[in-house]
């Protein structure tokens, strides 16, 4: 199991909440002429570690000392880390490396990769200096035995060689452990102790301190020890669970909590004179924890937990890293607090009362400044800079400012000193056009100071600037408020906007869009795929609410669905805007801004779906209201399913339509042909298909419900031959309805016997059948009287049209047995079409001409037997009927031929006179 060195980094400050401390802090000054730079050597984690160090003797000098754990080693061959010591001067080459070469650290075993400089600190002053290798290893001898992973730590005196002192300078607490001689293949107790990941010189000034996280299956351990040689000293150490015992149960942490993690301790932290140690375990209960330690009054030798502060939250990492301090100084810099104030004026504004569309409306911004400083002797005049800025957050959204500056934004003025108050003015317009005229707008103001002074100094150091205090604001802030009278008395506007939406399917009726609801089934609108655009009506109301302002509606469609365009009435008081993105999946409607108290809008989206594919099952799309009023609006989901329906057409018909059936009966097993069976017919089914082409996606099939027999299983109508055109030559099934009696054979000259049954169906009618009484009649289903077949014919390929023929013969003997009693009867036959092998979403539209019947007249042959059955009477009182009809039309005949001649001449005659009168003339007199 390894550190996962890389990670959150928690700062733990502790101070007792009791104690009577004011806690401050100071700023961290970026100015890059006040920071500090050192540079190490690329990939060896220069500055993993870091501690301040004062050296008296040999020379008397401030250094920062720098961990390097994976700096290689003087030879430059192997990796083994280790620290450097840099001056505090602005040269960033000024560190050099510590020279850990005495014959102890060069000849311990197992430098590689040890991480010298995990850990660096110093005791203070004068004093020594500690640097640890946590990754320090003791490579096994011993066959399937993994290495252990120590760790130790080296003291160094002040002048960071070993010191000559009365003290052990190379410190390892877990490699001498019994239970690591006892269980060597065991090391789950010691073996991954990783001591040094934490270390620390106490408080007391007489201990040193050390972490070990992975003892104790990772539950790990705090030891303490003796600085000084352990012959000198009179204290023992002590650790948690016991020295002795090594009892894990001792500890109150869970496993895997990673105790020593990070380490530091303090004087009366719990008690006034008593050292605390507090160590991180970072993975305790989950969140991390930071133990409170000391000595156990009853075991001296042992570290008992006192308290546990717990993690905020789960894997926080609480106790990453702690540092116990003294809070109470600022850091000997001068501090100044700047105090701004802010005036606005007008403060409030009415757009609509002050028609702001129409002319400027203007503001005036007034800011004053007054410093003070700690230390309170600190009283000089300061340049600070300044600078307005107004509706700030919009801009930051991307969005256009509603306000704007008419004169100067920012500047420089000079503070006279504390409590000394300077004031400045700018003006600014509201924008006429704005969007948002409910939020108010935030105007600020803020200052920083103009360090520009330059100060003499011996140090090498630059001198230190004043800075501001972290805990006064530098930004005062002040607000333009809109006053809306669609809003409340406390003018806050809560809308009640509302939607409902359905599919529609766009017919034209005389010329004008009419929206008519999609079918549905189970309650979920159905989307034919094969239809043009759709519409999605959509329905907005604001009943009994405040005026929602920005009124949005943003649509989100699939990908199988995009924006077309918007259909509404424009002579509606609420005007909808939509602005559909580059793909038209994203849609912003706007609604109104206002969308006013009681308003209700109708509009229709229209949607294309002409990238709605095969694998489109549904489609759903998402409906957000929005506004910026104060109303919570959950999204709606319109869904909808998606289904291909195919425009296919059958029409049959059979030919011909009437046939006969007469002669004798004769039995199948007489039958040598198949015309010893009776006349022929010929079905014939034309099949239109009015979208698109089935072989790019589905397979349909003409089913056909074939008469086979009658009710008692005698033959009706014997199928001869099957066979299509426009479509792949592929055979119906069964195959064995077809000529399913194998002796008989085919016809030969099918073409006569069609040309024959056709004539003999017009010359078989009862000369006298009007004379009958009641004419016998009967209709034969595949519902009631029939046993029928199915046969289904595969449409593969159909394109536009195909034709598909059945050719079959009319069992002669069945009808002379069984039906020679009527005066015709009709057989009924049943075609249907349907799909094969298609996905669910696809189907065939259902109309009136999805199925065909199909109707076969038959009528028995009776011309012998009319004379004999009509009475001698019957016959001899139609022929004088006949006599007397033709005497009377030789009468009328005559009258008609006589009449014309007579009037013919009469006319004539009276022409005649007329053209010569008499005009007294005797001798032109016919009786002279």
């Amino acid at each position: 199991m390894s550190i996962q060195w890389l990670g959150l980094l928690v700062d733990l400050w502790f101070l007792l909440s009791c104690l009577p401390f004011h806690i401050s802090a100071f700023n961290l000054d970026t100015d890059t002429k006040h920071v500090l730079r050192k540079n190490g050597d690329p990939g060896s984690l220069f500055g993993f570690s870091l501690a301040l160090h004062h050296q008296l003797n040999p020379l008397n000098k401030k250094l920062l000392l720098v961990g390097a754990p994976r700096a290689k080693s003087f030879t430059k061959i192997e990796v083994t880390g280790g620290i450097y010591q840099c001056e505090l001067t602005t040269d960033s080459k000024s560190c050099e490396r510590v020279k850990l070469d005495n014959d102890e650290f060069v000849k311990s075993k197992d430098v590689k990769d040890q991480w010298m400089g995990v850990r660096v600190t110093s005791q203070g002053p004068g004093q020594s200096v500690m640097t640890c290798a946590h990754r320090y290893q003791e490579w096994s001898t011993i066959p399937d035995t993994p290495n252990l992973v120590f760790g130790q730590c080296y003291i160094l005196g002040e002048d960071l060689h070993k010191s000559d002192a009365h003290r052990i300078w190379r410190r390892v607490i877990c490699d001498d452990r019994k239970h690591i001689k006892d269980k060597p293949k065991n090391p789950d107790w010691f073996g991954y102790c990783q001591q040094g990941h934490s270390a620390a010189f106490a408080k007391d000034n007489t201990s040193l301190l050390f972490g070990g996280p992975g003892a104790y299956q990772w539950k790990g351990i705090v030891r303490m020890e003796s600085l000084d040689n352990l012959e000198v000293s009179n204290e023992e150490p002590c650790e948690t669970g016991d020295v002795d015992r090594l009892d894990r149960d001792l500890i109150p942490l869970l496993n895997n909590s990673y105790l020593g993690f990070s380490i530091d301790s303090g004087m009366a932290l719990t008690k006034k004179g008593q050292l605390t140690i507090v160590s991180g375990a970072p993975r305790g209960g989950f969140s991390g924890e930071v133990a409170f330690l000391k000595r156990d009054p009853l075991a001296e030798r042992s570290l008992s937990v006192e308290n546990i502060l717990k993690g905020p939250g789960l894997a926080s990492s609480f106790g990453y890293d702690i540092a116990v301090v003294d809070l109470n100084a600022d850091g000997a810099r001068p501090v100044v607090n700047i105090r701004e104030d802010l005036r606005i004026t007008p403060s409030t504004i009415n757009m609509a009362a002050e028609h702001c569309d129409k002319h400027k409306c203007t503001f005036k911004a007034r800011a004053c400044f007054t410093y003070t400083a700690q230390p309170p002797s600190y009283n000089p005049r300061l340049t600070v800079n300044y600078a307005f800025e107004a509706d700030a957050e919009t801009r930051k959204q991307r969005r256009s400012s509603r306000m704007a500056f008419l004169f100067q934004s920012q500047g420089v003025l000079e503070l006279a000193g504390q409590g000394k108050e300077k004031c400045t003015e700018t003006q600014l317009k509201l924008l006429g056009d704005i969007k948002d005229r409910l939020h108010s707008i935030p105007i600020s103001v803020s200052v920083s100071l103009l360090n520009d002074s330059k100060t003499e100094s011996k140090s090498p150091l630059p001198a230190l600037t004043p800075i501001l205090s972290l805990y006064e604001q530098s930004t005062a802030t002040s607000e333009v408020i809109f006053i809306n009278k669609g809003c409340g008395s406390d003018n806050i506007c809560q809308s009640n906007l509302e939607l409902q939406y359905r599919f529609c399917s766009r017919p034209k009726l005389l010329g004008q869009d009419v929206f008519t609801p999609l079918p549905s089934e189970r309650g979920i609108p159905v989307i034919s795929a094969g239809d043009e655009d759709i519409a999605l009506e959509v329905n907005v109301t604001n009943r009994e609410g405040d005026d929602a302002h920005q009124s949005h509606l943003i649509i989100k469609l699939p990908d199988s669905l995009s924006f077309s365009s918007l259909y509404f009435n424009h002579i509606s008081e609420v005007l909808v805007k939509c602005n559909p993105n580059d793909n038209g999946t994203l849609t912003d409607c706007e609604l109104g801004n206002p969308f006013k108290r009681d308003a209700e809008v109708t509009f229709y989206v229209i949607l294309s779906t002409s990238r709605i594919s095969l694998s489109t099952t549904d489609v759903n799309v998402t409906l957000q209201l929005e506004t910026t009023s104060v109303q919570k609006i959950q999204a709606s989901e319109a869904k909808a399913k998606v289904v291909f329906e195919l425009h296919l057409q059958v029409f049959g018909l059979a030919r011909p339509s009437q046939v006969s059936f007469g002669g004798a009966v004769k039995g199948e097993s007489a039958m040598k042909s198949e015309d010893d069976i009776g006349t022929l017919v010929e079905y014939e089914f034309r099949i239109w298909n009015l979208g698109r082409p089935l072989k790019s996606f589905a397979n349909a099939s003409l089913n056909i419900y074939w008469p086979k027999e009658n009710a008692v299983g005698k033959w009706l109508l014997y199928l001869v031959q099957i066979h299509s055109e426009g479509i792949q030559n592929v055979p119906c099934s069964p195959l064995t309805e077809i000529s399913p009696v194998q002796h008989i054979k085919g016809s030969r000259d099918n073409s006569r016997k069609r040309r024959d049954a056709h004539q003999e169906a017009f010359s078989s009618e009862d000369g006298f059948s009007f004379l009958s009484k009641k004419r016998k009649y009967k209709t034969l289903t595949c519902s009631d009287e029939l046993k029928c077949v199915e046969i289904r014919c595969p449409l593969l390929g159909l394109d536009s049209t195909a034709v598909v023929f059945l050719q079959a013969r009319l069992w002669n003997s069945t009808f002379l047995e069984d039906y020679i009693s009527l005066n015709y009867l009709d057989i009924v036959l049943d075609a249907t079409l349907s799909l094969t092998d298609s996905a669910e979403n696809i189907g065939l539209r259902k109309t009136e001409k999805s199925g065909t019947q199909v109707r076969l007249t038959v009528f028995p042959e009776r011309k012998a037997a009319i004379w004999a059955k009509v009475a001698w009477w019957v016959i001899f009182l139609s022929v004088m009927v006949g006599l007397l009809l033709l005497a009377l039309l030789s009468f009328l005949l005559w009258k008609c031929i006589k009449y014309p001649v007579a009037k013919k001449y009469y006319v004539m005659q009276k022409n005649t006179e007329e053209r010569h009168p008499i005009r007294g003339d005797s001798s032109l007199d016919p009786t002279a």
